[in-house]
C-alpha cells in the first residue's frame, strides 16, 4: 500500500473570489518529500491553476518560496513532508496575495 500526503492549500484571487477557501489533494508520497515538491506535484497532474512561487535557489537562502505550513512561516523548498502527513499550505502574508499562495514582494 503506497503512502500518501494530504495537502489543503488556500486558493484565492482578490479579482474574481469574494472569500479565500481550502482546496484539498491527496499525494503519492516519496522520500524526501517537501512542500515545494508538493505544490509542483499539484499544479502538474492536479490542477494547473494554482499559483506559487515555483523558485529554488538551491542553496535555501533567496526565500521567494516562503509559505506558511500548518501555521509556521517556513521556506518550501525546505519544508519536508512525512508519509501519512497533512499539511495546511497558505501564503505567508495574506494581506499581499496577487493569486493563491503567490504574494507581492516590494
Amino acid at each position: 500500500m503506497q503512502e500518501h500526503i494530504i495537502a489543503r492549500v488556500f486558493r484565492y484571487n482578490p479579482s474574481t473570489d469574494s472569500e479565500p477557501r481550502f482546496d484539498e489533494f491527496t499525494l503519492p508520497y516519496s522520500p524526501g518529500a517537501t512542500v515545494l515538491g508538493a505544490l509542483r506535484y499539484i499544479y502538474e497532474n492536479l490542477d494547473s491553476t494554482l499559483a506559487f512561487r515555483n523558485y529554488h535557489c538551491g542553496a535555501l537562502i533567496c526565500g521567494c518560496c516562503q509559505v506558511t505550513v500548518n501555521g509556521k512561516r517556513t521556506k518550501s523548498c525546505s519544508a519536508v513532508i512525512g508519509p501519512g502527513d497533512t499539511v495546511i499550505i497558505e501564503p505567508f502574508d495574506r494581506n499581499r496575495v496577487i493569486r493563491d499562495l503567490a504574494i507581492k514582494f516590494d
